[in-house]
């Protein structure tokens, strides 16, 4: 994929998530998309890591994820962010300060590394 390719599935995936729209984050993964988190070393298939996507749609309001710098690398990129948003249930606040890296290739995603803290509010486990 190009540079420009790769910002623009960059920008597609973070508007997906802000929208909420699994639809959109769907057709974005891979049939085979690994998503990965660094506080349980656990690979996540696309089932479950859709799963956890329709988690934040169904548990979050406001959810944006701001302060968002993309840093080109081979194969992919670095997303650093923070995530904010507001648990439905109780009205917390909810803010993670993240790393991830995103390889891609074909516009689609094909592997997520989750570099956040848990304990700041990120996705619960779902298996």
């Amino acid at each position: 994929m190009s540079e420009e390719e790769i910002l623009l599935l960059a920008e597609k995936l973070k508007k997906a998530f802000e929208d909420r729209d699994i639809d959109a984050i769907t057709n974005l993964y891979s049939d085979d998309v690994v998503v990965w988190h660094n506080y349980d070393q656990i690979e996540r298939t696309r089932k479950q890591a859709l799963e956890s996507a329709k988690w934040v749609v169904d548990e979050m309001s406001e959810f944006k994820i701001e302060d968002c710098n993309i840093f080109l690398i081979s194969g992919g990129y670095i997303q650093q962010c923070v995530f904010r948003g507001v648990y439905k249930e109780n009205k917390g606040a909810m803010e993670t300060y993240a790393m991830i890296r995103i390889y891609c290739s074909d516009g689609k995603v094909d592997r997520v590394e989750d570099y956040s803290d848990p304990a700041q509010g990120a996705v619960p486990d779902l298996h």
